[in-house]
């Protein structure tokens, strides 16, 4: 080692201090490099090294724990980065250099020093790193390289040196180290003129070189501003090079007669100005008339220009290289983009050129830049180097480019996203990119969303377009397009693709949920492609065929589209046709699923025939098979027959047929047996089926259902469920519309605690505590009705105890102000009607007492028969509970306010309810006095004017009649003979009512308020 190489002494301090120091002495030597004059190209190099460094010493800096050796290594790289300092400052100048610090010297030992360091960083453990992948390839790859160094020493004259202008022999930059990208860097904003505080700008970096030259290129196009030392890394032009005519730098150089040379296609041009001329051709430069016009190619010249080209251009590539790697200003970023895009378009071994120096990857690390100005220009420079050049798209692909693309896409400022289109549009050309881009997320929505936005961007619409056809060369796109809401492209491969595509198409059909828009779209077109696939002998294909139909007919506006092009018959034969093999259960699953929504949708398919012989869904043909069905079939295919059934019910054709073959089969304990599964569709459709069911065989049902095993106990446990669900609602519906007077029925729901638990449910559904959901309005319609069902049997003993406990007038007086369905309103009040009704028979007369002999009781504990209060409706002892008065439930105002209610059939149960009070069996005058006092007129006659219905009219005429008959026609019949409403109503009824008994009550009515003679006794017909 030489004397000027002085050994430092070891610095004790800890790990963090020493890579902070060694950061500084770094940013010193290469502050350093920029005012070297000799060896500039091996120095510069050496900077390169150091700034490959500087990610490593800060992963080192932030780990939490060290190994202890780390510190000795550190403190080995100070003294190598210090003996560097001193080489490079003996290279600031030229003077004073003695035989032992000559630049050869200097460079060798800096090349031992470079060495030395690579030796010391492959020393640096793994698991410095905390076990992270990125920096421990960097050292390793930045150790190799540093160890294998060799530096070129150039030769300088001493004019050379004086003058910093390069020797003919300057050796090039290689170009084998890769770019290392420091991200700090990337994202460094600086203007492009100025210079900003200690910020290493290549322009900065390459201006102390000194080194001469022309930056002019053949072109034009290329001249970098920002980098004026372009030149000073190729060659000098020379003026054979330029054609005197054109002032350009020859392609095809041919030599004249006179021996000048000049580009073939200007001394074309110029010889045929004379060839109607008179005169005789010249050449251009000499003026020398020509003899001859042939010319022949100059060869050598021809080779020399092109090698020219060919070092230059890589020396540019070099440049832009470096000035990408400092990357300190936009400007400088800008500029060097756009030197590339000009070498790749001239020749397409620069492109080669540039993917061998991988330079790819750091490039499409600007796309992640802060300036968009330099993300369009990175992904300009990306699409020139993937034109026509699969190889660099694979580079790219290996690359964050895609995915950056992709977010670019839904960039604001319109040529940054056209940029990003046509990028991408130049990858989509390569099929095996083509899945790449459509994997990543949102890639293929963001397409589909530009395409159809061609009103407010057309370019980026035109490009979107074109790139999804590219797209569709994979077909995991196409279903992702689909998902996206383009299904063309699927369809488009579903009608005209072959007999594999198909298969592939209609598998993704009827695995993606598509909107109603979609699935109609798919219908119009693909509708009968989909009913020949079914009819194929392939098994795989049938079946995912029809799991499509069954996505497309769910949207029910497609039913009509699916009948005409023949579903109905195909579907038919599929479920009634027997087969033994285990896969035409399946089959017949998803074609009753498909029939389910066809019949669903509201179409007429009475009419259609579905078999050879014209027999319709509605014939005894195609309804017993489904019947029997039902006995065999596995629970996901009764679910579907269950449906079915529930569809053509619904005819009044079929009503008979269905109910009288459920009658014969004994189906019923079938349907009963089909409730208790696990399977909740099936159950649902089965207690919907019977609950239509009981309106035409309701006491079959109820008996069946006694007769089988834990019924209907297991009814009633569902009921008894937290959340209500559509289960609970149907069941719950399904029970009370059971016959009210099956006794067996009625008193099995008694002995499984039906009571208790209805009367809960109501009460933690009023107070909130229950978890509500869309089904609880039904639920509770049902459950109120399961109670009113008790009330028409209150002659059973049993029953009547139940009512009695439950307190049941309460429940359904509370129901008429808590709810707001109109049913739960009906049901309450029916409630109430039954129950007013068998008050009559329940209040008795208190039994006489006798006068007690024990003349030492006190009198006040003797109740004579005065002291109890009597119902002055009911003429005996009346309480709520135990005789069900309306009076003493305190239920009289909610019933009367039901009488304000839109619904007729509310008012009309209401009306019903208030004469249980004017039966003939009560006290009539007492409880029209009773009525009167909570104005039950002024509600009747509102009643009257609103609802011109037979059903509540009848009512109404009854309870004005029974308020006229007691007394009432003394103080309102004068109001009410001006009543024009009311009378017009009367006369209407009387010549037009529908029973006689209304026109008698009418004529009564009539009667009072002097509308008719009175010595009438009966109407003549």
């Amino acid at each position: 080692m030489f004397s000027l190489l002085v050994e430092l002494p070891i610095d004790e301090d800890t790990a963090p201090n020493l890579t902070e120091s060694l950061l500084i002495s770094i940013l010193e030597v290469q502050e350093l490099v920029l005012s070297t004059v000799l060896e500039q190209e091996n120095f510069m190099q050496f900077a390169c090294y150091l700034e490959r460094t500087n990610p490593i010493l800060m992963e080192l800096n932030e780990a939490q724990r060290m190994p202890g050796d780390v510190t000795q290594i550190l403190r080995s790289l100070s003294r190598d980065v210090d003996l560097a300092k001193a080489l490079v400052e003996k290279c600031k100048t030229e003077t004073h250099l003695d035989s032992e610090t000559r630049p050869e010297q200097i460079i060798k030992q800096l090349e031992r020093v470079v060495k030395s360091m690579g030796h010391n960083l492959s020393q640096i453990p793994s698991s410095s790193f905390q076990d992270h992948d990125y920096p421990e390839l960097a050292v390793r790859s930045l150790s190799r390289d540093m160890r294998n160094t060799i530096f070129q020493v150039t030769k300088v004259d001493s004019k050379a040196s004086k003058y910093g202008e390069p020797n003919s022999n300057t050796k090039e930059i290689k170009l084998e180290d890769p770019i290392e990208l420091n991200h700090s860097n990337l994202t460094n904003k600086g203007a492009c003129l100025e210079r900003q505080g200690d910020d290493i700008r290549l322009i900065d970096f390459l201006s102390n070189m000194n080194l001469r030259g022309q930056a002019n290129d053949d072109d034009g196009n290329a001249t970098m501003r920002t980098l004026p030392q372009v030149a000073d890394y190729i060659e000098p032009l020379y003026e054979t090079f330029f054609c005197p005519l054109t002032k350009k730098i020859m392609e095809d150089p041919v030599t004249i007669e006179s021996g000048q040379t000049y580009e073939r296609s200007a001394i074309i041009e110029w010889l045929k100005e004379f060839e109607d001329d008179s005169n005789p051709p010249i050449c251009p430069v000499t003026r020398i008339e020509l003899k001859s016009t042939s010319f022949a190619t100059n060869t050598s010249l021809k080779s020399t220009i092109k090698e020219w080209k060919e070092r230059n251009e890589a020396s540019r590539i070099k440049l832009a290289r470096a000035a990408l790697s400092l990357a300190s200003s936009e400007c400088m970023i800008i500029e060097a983009m756009k030197d590339l895009q000009n070498l790749c378009r001239k020749r397409e071994h620069n492109k080669h050129q540039i993917r061998n120096v991988g330079m790819i990857p750091p490039i499409a690390e600007f796309l992640k830049y802060d300036d968009k100005i330099v993300r369009c220009e990175a992904l300009d420079t990306l699409r020139i180097l993937a034109e026509d050049d699969e190889a660099n798209k694979e580079i790219i692909a290996q690359t964050k480019a895609i995915p950056s693309t992709v977010k670019i896409m839904s960039s604001n400022f319109p040529q940054e996203r056209h940029a990003a289109l046509s990028f991408l549009l130049e990858l989509s050309k390569s099929e095996s990119l083509c899945e790449k881009i459509g994997s990543v997320t949102g890639g293929i929505l963001l397409l589909i969303t530009l395409k159809y936005n061609q009103s407010t961007d057309a370019i980026a619409a035109e490009k979107a377009d074109t790139t999804l056809r590219n797209l569709e060369k994979c077909s995991t796109n196409i279903r992702l397009m689909t998902e996206n809401g383009l299904p063309e492209p699927l369809l488009n491969h579903l009608v005209e693709g072959s007999e594999r595509i198909q298969m592939e198409m209609v598998s993704y059909l009827g695995d993606i949920d598509l909107e109603n828009k979609s699935k109609e779209y798919v219908a119009n077109r693909a509708a009968n492609v989909l009913l020949e696939l079914v009819n194929n002998p392939n098994s795989l294909t049938r079946k995912a065929a029809l799991r499509a139909l069954i996505k497309i007919s769910s949207h029910h506006p497609n039913g009509d589209i699916l009948i005409k092009a023949g579903i109905l018959p195909l579907m038919a034969k599929e479920i009634l046709t027997e087969q033994s093999d285990s896969e035409s259960t399946n089959f017949k699953e998803e074609s009753a699923a498909v029939l389910v929504n066809i019949l669903e949708s509201g179409f007429n398919f009475e009419s259609i025939g579905v078999t050879p012989q014209g027999h319709t869904m509605v014939s005894n043909y195609v309804i017993y098979p489904i019947i029997q069905m039902l006995q065999t079939s596995k629970p996901e295919v009764n679910k579907y027959l269950i449906r079915i059934l529930l569809c053509l019910i619904q005819s009044p054709k079929a009503t008979n047929t269905i109910v009288s073959m459920i009658r014969e089969t004994e189906s019923t304990y079938t349907l009963i047996e089909l409730i208790d599964y696990e399977h909740e569709e099936l159950t649902i459709a089965s207690t919907n089926l019977l609950l239509f069911l009981s309106k035409h065989m309701g006491h079959i049902i109820a008996d069946s259902l006694c007769k089988t095993e834990g019924q209907p106990g297991k009814l009633v446990k569902i009921l008894d469920t937290r959340r209500v669900t559509e289960k609970q609602s149907v069941t719950a519906n399904f029970l009370a519309s059971l016959p009210h007077e099956n006794l067996t029925l009625s008193l099995a729901l008694t002995h499984n605690n039906i009571f208790p638990i209805i009367t809960h449910r109501i009460h933690e559904i009023q107070k909130g505590d229950a978890r509500t959901s869309r089904f609880v309005n039904s639920y509770i319609e049902g459950l109120v009705g399961i109670l009113v069902g008790f009330t028409f049997i209150l002659k059973d003993f049993h029953v009547l105890s139940f009512v009695r406990e439950y307190n049941l007038i309460d429940v359904f007086k509370e129901l008429l102000t808590r709810t707001n369905s109109d049913e739960i309103l009906i049901q309450s009040l029916v409630g109430l009607e039954k129950l007013s009704l068998e008050t009559v028979y329940l209040s008795k007369e208190p039994q006489k007492t006798r006068r007690s002999n024990n003349i030492f009781k006190p009198k006040c504990c003797i109740i004579s028969d005065e002291d109890i209060e009597m119902c002055p409706i009911h003429r005996g002892v009346c309480s709520s509970k135990t005789t069900f008065c309306l009076l003493e439930a305190e239920a009289l105002e909610g019933v009367l306010a039901c009488l304000d209610h839109e619904n007729v059939r509310v008012v009309e149960a209401a009306l019903s309810t208030i004469c249980t009070l004017i039966d003939e069996r009560v006290n009539v005058q007492r409880s029209v006095d009773i009525l009167i006092a909570h104005n039950v007129v002024e509600h009747v006659l509102n009643v009257l004017r609103e609802h011109r219905y037979e059903e509540a009219r009848q009512n109404i005429f009854r309870v004005v009649e029974r308020l006229l008959e007691n007394g009432f026609h003394n103080i309102w019949v004068n109001d009410m003979s001006r009543d024009r409403v009311l009378i017009s109503s009367l006369v209407t009824a009387f010549h037009h009512g529908r029973s006689n008994s209304t026109r008698v009550v009418v004529e009564r009515i009539l009667k009072y308020l002097n509308k008719m003679p009175s010595f009438s006794s009966q109407v003549v017909l």
